[in-house]
Formats: C-alpha cells, sequence, structure tokens
C-alpha cells in the first residue's frame, strides 16, 4: 500500500510540472491565430479585378441610384424609411397632412422647416 501512495505522489507532481507547459502551448497556438486573423488584409487588386468584370460584361462601375421615398405612400416600409429620415415626430406630421401635390408642400404648408427640407429634398418625392 506504501508503494501506491509513492506512486500516486509521483505521478501528481509529474502532472503539476506538465500541466503549465500545456497551458503555455496552448496560449501560444491562440496568440498565433489571432494574429493571423487580425493581419489579413484584402487584396489591392480586387477592384482592378471588379473594374475589369464590369468593362467585360458591359455593367456600370457607378452603383445604383438609391430609391426616393414617396411622402404619399402609405406602405409600411415607405413611412419606415421616412422615419429614418427625418425623425418619428416630422414623419408623423408629414403622414397626417397629406396628400401632397408637389414635395415643396412640405414647407408651404409648414409641415417641416426649410432647413429640414433642404437636407431631405433629394431623397424624396410626391407622386
Amino acid at each position: 500500500m506504501k508503494s501506491f501512495y509513492t506512486l500516486l505522489f509521483v505521478a501528481l507532481i509529474t502532472m503539476s510540472f506538465a500541466l503549465p507547459t500545456v497551458a503555455a502551448d496552448i496560449k501560444v497556438q491562440k496568440s498565433a491565430v489571432s494574429k493571423t486573423v487580425q493581419t489579413y488584409k484584402q487584396p489591392q487588386n480586387v477592384k482592378a479585378i471588379t473594374a475589369d468584370k464590369n468593362k467585360e460584361t458591359g455593367a456600370p462601375n457607378a452603383p445604383p441610384e438609391p430609391q426616393l421615398i414617396n411622402i404619399n405612400s402609405t406602405t409600411s416600409a415607405s413611412n419606415t424609411a421616412l422615419i429614418e429620415l427625418v425623425g418619428s415626430t416630422s414623419a408623423k406630421k408629414i403622414m397626417l397632412g397629406r396628400p401632397y401635390n408637389i414635395k415643396d408642400d412640405l414647407v408651404t404648408r409648414q409641415i417641416i422647416s426649410q432647413y429640414k427640407f433642404d437636407e431631405i429634398k433629394d431623397k424624396i418625392c410626391a407622386k
């Protein structure tokens, strides 16, 4: 029985020296992976390749123009876009003042200020 306890004691001592080495190896591997992930950069020639493909297919390089928000539309998507554009209070005023003949009616009816209208006039329409 005495030899069993001696063997157990030697095994525990050996394990206590081996565990810090294993833990250090794991930390080194994790840091190497994180450095690899952090240093990845997109290749510089991606834009050139995309431009070449657009020339081959005849596609324009410019992105498509964004859709205008119709201030007379009652769809939920249009209302959500309107709220994101001008804020909830102004959007509520715009919704209550419908219909509009032209987008300038927002200022002439004093729904929004001229300053706010100047900010959004290129993004809206009245159909």
